[in-house]
């Protein structure tokens, strides 16, 4: 719906679009960036702010796939009260966005890029 989005927003003002994305978010928009043309992008586009984006991955789903996170399950009249390990487990490897969050290397995926060198 991006694309769409941007599309859409550029025929009713004939101006660049400025997209804000939050968290998760900020990966999808990227994905969708660079899948844009560059002519598409030069024309409809005038900035992109990621605001808290997860672009080096989450440590907590991380966490939460090695061994679960001990901050949900409580100890409550002397019970264990919340989710456990496998309950974790299985939320998570039925949420694609989790795999899209894991931590991951990106200095070196894209060494030698301009925005890299800039950060």
């Amino acid at each position: 719906m991006i694309p769409q989005a941007i599309n859409h927003l550029f025929s009713l003002t004939a101006k660049k679009v400025v997209v804000l994305g939050h968290s998760l978010g900020n990966i999808q928009i990227l994905n969708v960036l660079t899948k844009m043309a560059q002519t598409d992008k030069d024309q409809k586009v005038l900035e992109f702010i990621a605001a808290g984006p997860p672009f080096l991955g989450a440590p907590k789903v991380l966490i939460n796939m090695l061994g679960g996170d001990p901050d949900y399950l409580k100890k409550v009249l002397g019970k264990e009260i919340g989710m456990n390990f496998y309950s974790q487990y299985k939320l998570i490897s039925a949420c694609s966005s989790s795999f899209d969050l894991l931590p991951r290397d990106i200095f070196s995926d894209f060494k030698g890029q301009n925005w890299t060198e800039e950060i």
